[in-house]
């Protein structure tokens, strides 16, 4: 004889049973990131440092219009790319999950907007002949064209001025930094280089992710 069979259903509603899962999922989510936000730092640095390094700017500054412009008596190129990338950063913000779906993830930080770290580099400036400092990395990135020096400009010619290219001349008059590699704070050649390859940053954090 077959004793009595009592079926007791489980019943929960469909927010509730939303709601454990993308805990779950966020759970998941939050230990992925934990253990991959260095590997993924480790491969972004190489490429912000390649795309500066290509830029028109750092290989001008480097040994070509800009470096003569500004008068630089030696190559700045290699401290200010290593002082962006040392800047970047990733700051995990925890996931959590609601049975409308799951918050949180990772935002990857580069470069203070005051360009601080950079201005700061003893490269950032050049001491003239007279003790004048000229703060050419700030008219760089952040004057546009605005006109630095009115009375003088440029004249290129070898084995002139201190940088052996070109000396300030009134008949150029004025001075100012050229459209080619104008930068204002929020368009730069550092803002330009990391637009170039987003699209390579956005593949190395959706793989970090999956």
């Amino acid at each position: 004889m077959m004793g009595n069979i009592f079926i007791k259903n489980i019943i929960e509603s469909t927010n509730a049973i939303a709601k454990k899962i993308n805990q779950g999922l966020a759970n998941i989510f939050n230990r992925k990131l934990s253990s991959q936000a260095g590997i993924i730092l480790s491969e972004i640095r190489p490429l912000v440092a390649s795309a500066l390094m290509s830029s028109d700017e750092i290989k001008s500054l480097s040994s070509g219009a800009l470096k003569i412009d500004f008068g630089l008596t030696s190559d700045p190129s290699g401290a200010i790319v290593n002082a962006i990338v040392d800047s970047l950063d990733i700051d995990i913000k925890k996931a959590t999950g609601t049975a409308a779906g799951i918050k949180g993830g990772l935002l990857i930080t580069m470069q203070p907007i005051d360009y601080n770290n950079l201005f700061s580099l003893s490269v950032a400036e050049q001491i003239t002949e007279k003790g004048v400092s000229l703060p050419w990395l700030q008219w760089l990135l952040t004057f546009g064209q605005q006109i630095i020096v009115a009375n003088f400009g440029v004249e290129y010619g070898a084995g002139k001025g201190r940088s052996g290219g070109g000396y300030m001349s009134v008949g150029e008059r004025p001075f100012k930094v050229s459209s080619q590699h104008a930068g204002t704070v929020d368009d730069n050649f550092i803002t330009r280089a990391i637009d170039s390859i987003a699209p390579q940053i956005k593949s190395i954090l959706m793989k970090g992710v999956q």
